[in-house]
């Protein structure tokens, strides 16, 4: 089972106002998420593989 963590709204608005002051060029899409700590959380690993009966 995956999960999903996301920032608030508000983290992402606040982030938004920090990059507008900023003249450098966006950050890919990893690097911002990284910077928001916005991740998928997998469960699976958590769980042992059961075989079939």
């Amino acid at each position: 089972m995956e999960n999903i963590h996301q920032p608030t709204k508000e983290q992402i608005r606040e982030w938004l106002a920090n990059r507008r002051k900023s003249p450098a060029p966006l950050p890919d899409a990893k690097q911002i998420r990284r910077q928001l700590d916005w991740k998928q959380v997998d469960h699976a690993g958590d769980y042992p593989i059961q075989q079939a009966a």
